[in-house]
């Protein structure tokens, strides 16, 4: 079971079979033809990021200079849960080609999983400079969180505790995946230099 394979690390790297639908699949979104949809800010904007670790980081200990709030594309899968609209929503005709891949991995590596909560592909452009994103988690419920790296961008995976000290991270090769413990994970990329990064997410439980 997914929850009992971390063996008290946040992250397990896991193996990519790269079959033939998973070739396919990343092959369609990096092309020119595939979707995205621009972001300004990681949050929403008007959102300051820090009121979404409220709570769980002590005031005292975020330095703003040492995170980059920076712009970003999206293609969301399937969209969260809201509170308003308690269960998550279909949001692309490709959800189901993905959800394939998903499983193939998941499958490989002997993972199962019962519920998605969100499906997303980002695209993040290079930035010069070694920059930070912003700690965030991704849900307040319980879940994990699945990373696969489509691209050779570079750029760490960073846990963090909840004085934003590194407990662990994952420098990502091409076709790379990692599962991260997301329940109470703080979590923040570094921001690609030279080649834009192309990744997919899937919360699950």
């Amino acid at each position: 079971m997914t929850l009992n394979i971390f063996k008290n690390k946040p992250i397990k790297i896991l193996k990519n079979p790269k079959t033939p639908a998973y070739m396919k699949f990343k092959e369609l979104i990096l092309s020119k033809d595939f979707p995205w949809f621009y972001n300004a800010h990681i949050y929403a904007d008007g959102v300051r990021w820090d009121s979404h670790i409220k709570g769980t980081v002590p005031k005292n200990k975020i330095n703003y200079a040492d995170y980059y709030d920076h712009s970003w594309f999206s293609h969301t899968f399937l969209i969260r849960p809201q509170p308003e609209r308690k269960y998550p929503q279909v949001n692309s005709s490709h959800l189901e080609a993905c959800e394939k891949i998903i499983d193939e991995i998941l499958k490989h590596n002997k993972i199962h999983v019962d519920c998605f909560y969100r499906i997303n592909a980002n695209l993040v452009l290079p930035i010069k400079g070694h920059k930070k994103g912003i700690p965030h988690l991704d849900h307040r419920w319980k879940h994990n969180l699945l990373f696969m790296y489509l691209t050779d961008a570079g750029g760490e995976t960073v846990c963090v505790d909840n004085n934003l000290k590194k407990v662990a991270s994952f420098d990502p090769p091409e076709d790379g995946v990692m599962l991260l413990k997301g329940t109470n994970q703080l979590h923040y990329p570094y921001i690609p230099e030279n080649k834009r990064r192309v990744i997919i997410i899937a919360s699950h439980i």
